[in-house]
This record gives C-alpha cells, sequence and structure tokens, in this order.
C-alpha cells in the first residue's frame, strides 16, 4: 500500500511538472522552478521512508542498531584507539551520537537526508529524464542501499567528490575521498576519481581502459586478495553472476559510443566513470559483497542510462524498454532472490515479522 501511495503522489507530480523534467539545458530559469519542485517532493517521499523504516527492512539495519546500542563497550575512549575496524570515521560518528543522548533515529535521520540531498542534486543538475532517473534508483535499489549505512554514508562522500572534481576543487575532492573511506575501506578505488573525470574521453583514454580493463582481469585473483589485505575484509571466493550488470554497462558504453558527437560533457563523465565500473567487474565477480566495489561507479547509471537514451533515434524503446522491464524484476523478484527485503515495506512501528511471516527473528544474527 505504501509503495502504491507513493506511485500516485509521484505520478501526480509527474503529470503536472512534466514540461519542466527534461534536459536542464534547455529549461528556461523560470521552468527549472518546476524541475526544483519535482525533485524535492520526491527528495522528501523517499527520504521519510528511509526513515520511518523498520529495522529489519532492507539489509543490516537491525545491525547498526544493535552497534548504536553497543558502542560503548566496543569504543575505546581514545580517538586513535577503536576496537572494531578500519572505518573509524563511522564509528566515531556513532560514538558522537551516542554519547551525546542522540537516538539511533537521529543517525537514520542524518544518512537519509545527506544521502538523498546528494542524488537529488545530481538528478536535478544533470538528469535529461528526472522521472527515468528516480525510477532507475529505486528500482535498481540504489534506493535501499542506504540501509548498508556505512558504505551508503561512503557513496554520499564519493558523490560530493565527483561534484567536486566536475568543478575542478580539488583539495575538496580529497577530503571527501578521504571521508569516504573512513567510512568504508573499499571507497579506496575513489582515488583516481579527480583524474577520470578530468581526462579527455578520445581515443587514447578509451584504448587505456581497456588495457586496465584486461590488467586487471589477467591479475583479478591477486588484487582480491590484496585488496582483503589493505581493507582488513575477509571475502570468500564465491560463484557469482552480475552479468546483468555487465551487460548494461557494456551496452551503455557502446551505445554512447555510436553517440559520441550528440554527448554533452556531462555525459562524459558518466561515460568514464562507467569505463571504471568496467574495470572493476572481473574483481567484483569474486564475491557477491564485492558487487559493491563498483557500485560508486555503477550508480551513475541513474544519469547516464536516461541521458543516453533522452538521445537516442534508434532502439530507444527497445533499450528503455528492457531498462524498465528489469528494474521491475530486480526490485521484487531479483531483490527477493539477493535477500534484499524491499517488498512490502514495513514502518518501524509495525512489527516486521507479522507483516512477513516468511520470515523469523532466528532469521537474523546480531
Amino acid at each position: 500500500m505504501t509503495y502504491l501511495v507513493v506511485i500516485l503522489i509521484v505520478f501526480f507530480c509527474y503529470k503536472k511538472y512534466s514540461r519542466y523534467l527534461y534536459a536542464y539545458e534547455e529549461n528556461s530559469l523560470s521552468m527549472l522552478g518546476g524541475r526544483r519542485t519535482f525533485c524535492y517532493v520526491v527528495f522528501v517521499i523517499l527520504t521519510l521512508l528511509l526513515i520511518l523504516r523498520n529495522d529489519y527492512f532492507g539489509t543490516d539495519t537491525q545491525n547498526y542498531h544493535y552497534l548504536f546500542d553497543t558502542i560503548e563497550i566496543h569504543y575505546n575512549s581514545s580517538f586513535l584507539d577503536i576496537n572494531l575496524s578500519s572505518e573509524w570515521g563511522f564509528y566515531s560518528l556513532v560514538y558522537f551520537l551516542k554519547t551525546n543522548g542522540f537516538s539511533f533515529r537521529f543517525l537514520l535521520i542524518v544518512s537519509a537526508v545527506s544521502y538523498m540531498a546528494c542524488v537529488s542534486y545530481l538528478i536535478y543538475r544533470y538528469s535529461e529524464n528526472i522521472i527515468f532517473s528516480y525510477f532507475i534508483f529505486f528500482t535498481y535499489n540504489f534506493w535501499v542501499f542506504n540501509t548498508t549505512m556505512r558504505q551508503c554514508f561512503a557513496l554520499t562522500f564519493v558523490i560530493l567528490a565527483v561534484v567536486c572534481a566536475i568543478n575542478k576543487k580539488l583539495l575538496a575532492n580529497i577530503a571527501f575521498i578521504i571521508l569516504a573511506i573512513m567510512f568504508h575501506s573499499t571507497a579506496i578505488v575513489c582515488i583516481p576519481i579527480y583524474f577520470v573525470i578530468n581526462m579527455k574521453l578520445n581515443k587514447k583514454s578509451i584504448v587505456l581502459f581497456i588495457l586496465i580493463m584486461i590488467t586487471i582481469s589477467v591479475m583479478a585473483s591477486s588484487i582480491f586478495h590484496s585488496m582483503q589485505q589493505l581493507t582488513g575484509k575477509d571475502y570468500t571466493e564465491t560463484v557469482t553472476t552480475g552479468y546483468v550488470r555487465m551487460f548494461i554497462i557494456v551496452l551503455l558504453l557502446i551505445v554512447g559510443l555510436i553517440l559520441r558527437k550528440k554527448l554533452t560533457i556531462a555525459d562524459e563523465y558518466w561515460m568514464k566513470l562507467f569505463f571504471v565500473a568496467l574495470c572493476l567487474q572481473p574483481i567484483a565477480q569474486f564475491n557477491p559483497a564485492l558487487f559493491r566495489v563498483n557500485h560508486y561507479f555503477y550508480f551513475f547509471t541513474i544519469l547516464l542510462a536516461p541521458n543516453i537514451i533522452h538521445k537516442l533515434n534508434f532502439s530507444k524503446q527497445i533499450i528503455a524498454s528492457f531498462l524498465i522491464v528489469y528494474g521491475l524484476y530486480n526490485f521484487t523478484l531479483g531483490s527477493y532472490k539477493a535477500g534484499i527485503r524491499v517488498y512490502p515495506y514495513v514502518y518501524e512501528w509495525e512489527n516486521y515479522f507479522e507483516e512477513n511471516p516468511n520470515f523469523k527473528p532466528s532469521d537474523f544474527q546480531f
């Protein structure tokens, strides 16, 4: 029912503001107001759903709640001695909030508002089809990604680092990358973002990306084990798929290269980040958890896909239909198979196990 209400509200706003929701550059100053209003409405709705969610909705929130309640047991008062992991930025934030009387729900508010604000700014400023951007963001599980709180904080900082790189603010970019690593060590793969954003997308850079991808593919096993030692993560090698994600990355890159002359400067930013996602895919194949390694780059599907489809004169309906159908599958059956609990939506004050009789408390470990 909650999702149905959300769809109806978004549909009503879409009907009212539809003429404002395409190419940013084509909107006049007065039309940008309607574009901004639509993004604000969706921002408020999706942010509230993240804040009011039940602990068992999505993934990991129940574990973060337990950590929040017990942080003083694990966290040594010395700033340099945190007995948890290398990601002391997140644990320091949790410790600060807990010891200063804030509730766990306040941590959810900080996480949800900061993440959704950055996402909505990107969509408002760079999307050529806002409704499609939000559809991908929601159904490709970038929205529910907020429940993986540490890495979502890291992704928020990475988004800010990308914006700083676009505006050629090197020091700010470095600061946000460092913050991202402090919240989730896998964000170390984002260190080259400033260089990637500001390099030219030409034949030489494309060849460079291809050579890097081949090198990483050949050395994937060694890189995988080195990353475990560097980040302190202990991932076991597991057979994974990820072929649809790989197909989407390759498809959008190929179509983008075909439309090379129609791409805006912003489109080239997302293309280059997608090349990085493609380079990291061989490592991500080692373990389902490592899909999150290239999540920092694959995330920009929310911009690249709508923008490319907006420019297509051929096969537009076929590609758009494929992306829509995959999104609907991914949000429903795909999420269920992956253990991502997105349906039905359950509020904080509801009993999750009454709403979802297929689950029981013993299914969740702390």
